[in-house]
Formats: C-alpha cells, structure tokens, sequence
C-alpha cells in the first residue's frame, strides 16, 4: 500500500512540473496590432455573476 501511495505522489509531481514547464516557457505578448485596451479579461463577467447571485 505505502509503494502506491509514494507513486500516486511522485507522479502528482512530475504532471505538476510538467504544466509549470508549459506555463514558464509559453511566449506570453499581446497579439501585433492590438491595443491592450481592447482584449477583455473577463472581469465584467464576475461582476454580474455576483451581483445576479447576491441581489
């Protein structure tokens, strides 16, 4: 049962170190030709999610 767990461990780590790879080395920049102001965030989304939930 221990073996288990230590690979359930170890394989929760290296999928982990995995992501953090593709997250650190993607090539994170705006779009050429595109003002920063215009790309959305998502923001105005939450806001109305909560204010739809909590009247």
């Amino acid at each position: 049962m221990s073996l288990i767990l230590i690979g359930m461990a170890m394989g929760i780590v290296i999928v982990e170190f995995g992501l953090l790879n593709l997250l650190y080395f993607f090539d994170w920049g705006l779009p050429e030709k595109e003002p920063a102001e215009k790309i959305t965030t998502g923001d105005e989304v939450a806001l109305d999610l909560v204010q739809v939930i909590l009247p």
